[in-house]
């Protein structure tokens, strides 16, 4: 496409025109879940999230990039792209540049220096031990404890690109379809940025330009095997395993009642029920649930009906999230959240944010369930 004709078309294979860029960090529940969440947010704010609890950037133009046909696409809502051809073809060449760095920046050097759990053994045992009783109790029928790892990020890379060296090697290692690098100003220091590093799997809601819903839970997972025959193994455990099926299930449930809250009565279904779907490293049990958006439902409906993903808290959603705010002693920031674009038009394409780490040129944070 660098050489290829430009043409001025919306005939696009994609539904993102330009529009918002960003994040809802896990802690937005407050503001999607009800009041009882606020004060005990406010009261957490002292620990110093790293980053802001939300980040979104309006994008007026971009470059989408198809990398199995070769195709790059060039978005502009300030004026007609064809009175710029040059100019456009001057951009794309950059880009192309860009990605050429991409491609070649991947280091064998070890950038991390061993991480620090959040909690030392005895207390994160404790913390499992009143997940365990608050489930016997019928408080919940699942919960999604999280704890998080600290690092430094080796001295020896230089600045400029360190953080990038390892989202590329994130990237080589762990390919997945909601893989993003994004970089964020810090709330402490005016200046400093960090950046997100995702290798997520997990979508966590899709919705096109026709007003079709998508979610697409994931709960259950096992390794790739060494060999064929015991990865066919590995995807027919998982696939009948009764634990990683009931998880499943009551995550499904969750999602059909979040989506039928701003969709057509009727539509809501789930077309795909715990189907193995296999990744460079793992094997998933992932669920689709489908359904319909009513008519003049705004992307901030379809986010305030389904937010935080329920793959992230348990179920019931709101009691779930109410005995995790008194377990968990720092707030998720992003993690847990959801990451990705709300096209001009309202139709969006959001992760789950799940396998992600939060960096700056000094510090490492990634969580865990």
């Amino acid at each position: 496409m660098l050489d290829g004709k430009i043409t001025n078309s919306m005939n696009l294979p994609f539904d993102f025109t330009c529009g918002y860029v960003g994040y809802l960090g896990y802690e937005l529940k407050a503001e999607t879940l009800g009041t009882g969440f606020h004060s005990a947010h406010k009261r957490r704010k002292r620990k110093s999230p790293l980053v802001a609890d939300a980040y979104w950037y309006f994008a007026r133009q971009c470059v989408a990039i198809d990398h199995q046909s070769n195709e790059a696409y060039v978005m502009s809502l300030n004026r007609p792209i064809t009175r710029s051809n040059d100019k456009i073809l001057e951009w794309l060449k950059q880009f192309g540049c860009v990605l050429d760095v991409v491609e070649n920046v991947v280091s064998k050097d070890r950038l991390v220096t061993p991480l620090k759990p959040h909690y030392d053994k005895k207390t994160y045992e404790s913390r499992v031990s009143d997940c365990q009783s608050s489930l016997r109790a019928g408080d919940s029928y699942e919960l999604c404890f999280t704890t998080a790892f600290d690092g430094t990020i080796a001295s020896s890379l230089e600045s400029n690109n360190r953080l990038f060296r390892l989202y590329t090697r994130l990237r080589e290692r762990n390919a997945a379809p909601y893989g993003c690098y994004m970089e964020i100003q810090s709330l402490a220091r005016k200046g400093e940025f960090y950046a997100i590093l995702s290798s997520s799997p997990e979508q966590f809601l899709k919705v096109d330009a026709e007003g079709r819903m998508q979610t697409k839970p994931i709960k259950g997972t096992c390794r790739r095997g060494h060999d064929a025959d015991e990865d066919e193994r590995l995807k027919r455990f998982l696939e009948a395993d009764p634990k990683n099926r009931a998880e499943n299930l009551m995550i499904v449930d969750l999602a059909r009642n979040d989506l039928s809250r701003v969709c057509e009565p009727g539509t809501v279904h789930c077309p795909k029920l715990m189907r193995v779907e296999s990744y460079q490293t793992v094997h998933q049990l992932v669920s689709t649930v489908s359904g319909q958006v009513l008519d003049r439902t705004t992307s901030g409906s379809y986010l305030k009906a389904a937010f935080p993903p329920g793959s992230m808290t348990g179920a019931p959603k709101v009691r779930s999230c109410e005995l995790l705010e008194r377990l968990e002693e720092i707030d998720r920031g992003v993690y847990g959240g959801c990451l990705g674009f709300i096209s001009v038009h309202d139709a969006c394409d959001l992760s789950v944010v799940i396998r992600t780490s939060l960096l700056s040129l000094s510090i490492f944070r990634i969580r865990t369930l």
